[in-house]
């Protein structure tokens, strides 16, 4: 199996997360794998994903830990002969994530069991602010602001003329 390992960025075990796993069909569509549509780690840091096959295979974290911000990126790996191998969604490119390690440890049998360790940065997810709407009221703001210092400059030549006569 492949161990499944949550923790924050101090390597803390955090619980709390979910997750759903796919594997790749050919040519290009993913299908859930049967049992893991759902991994629930609310009450574990760790879990086993068992009887993977070969394939790539794409991890998406649908809940972080609270008070954690869920990644933007989902994870993909590539199981080739019992090994794990991190790589992008191409299956061929090595990943560049930061957030996501593979490393290897031992079972009481003595083997190799593969550990896909996963890091959540700490922080709440903002709300998406602006849009259409504040930009037209900046580009409403930025005409009435022209407007009234163009009429004050007017206002100061004509007085300026007028005193001087």
């Amino acid at each position: 199996g492949v161990k499944l390992k949550k923790v924050d960025d101090h390597s803390k075990a955090l619980t709390g997360a979910k997750f759903s796993l796919y594997i790749k069909n050919e040519p290009s569509s993913w299908e859930s794998v049967a049992g893991y549509s759902d991994i629930d780690m609310n009450s574990t840091s760790v879990t086993t994903l068992s009887n993977l096959i070969d394939g790539l295979y794409k991890l998406t974290e649908t809940t972080a830990p609270a008070g954690y911000i869920l990644p933007a990126e989902n994870i993909f790996f590539k199981v080739e002969n019992g090994a794990v191998i991190l790589t992008k969604e191409d299956g061929i490119t090595p990943a560049d994530n930061t957030t996501v390690s593979v490393s290897t440890e031992p079972d009481q049998n003595k083997n190799t069991v593969y550990v896909i360790t996963i890091t959540n940065t700490p922080g709440i997810v903002l709300p998406k602010t602006g849009g259409i709407g504040t930009e037209l009221i900046t580009a409403v703001g930025g005409m009435i602001t022209i407007g009234t210092g163009t009429l004050l400059l007017r206002r100061r030549k004509k007085k300026g003329k007028e005193e001087s006569r």
